[in-house]
């Protein structure tokens, strides 16, 4: 396959992807980026930091998008013991039912 072919091949998959993606978000009344921040907690990744980091998201959107999801009850933060400034992100019982519909391969 020449280059050509696999740029398209790989951007097409890709735009089925969000797709998809914005879809399932959708389904919940959710933002594309609400629903990977909510993805993401329920996959271990607990600290706004390195869910900015691993999306490429701007910090500043991302804690502001945590802080909709808090106000939604569907996200807390929680202070991290021995960290003053530290705040670890947890899935409160809705967050968790939602992420419970995500399939592993998303």
């Amino acid at each position: 396959m020449d280059p050509l072919e696999n740029y398209f091949g790989a951007r097409n998959a890709l735009t089925a992807s969000e797709d998809q993606l914005k879809a399932r978000a959708d389904e919940h009344g959710l933002t594309v980026i609400e629903f990977i921040i909510l993805a993401m907690v329920g996959r271990g990744r607990d600290r706004s930091g390195i869910i900015a980091t691993e999306t490429g998201y701007n910090p500043t959107t991302v804690s502001h998008n945590i802080s909709d999801l808090e106000d939604r009850d569907l996200l807390k933060r929680e202070r991290v013991e021995g960290d003053a400034r530290g705040f670890k992100l947890c899935l409160t019982e809705a967050g968790r039912a939602i992420v419970a519909t995500i399939p592993e391969s998303f």
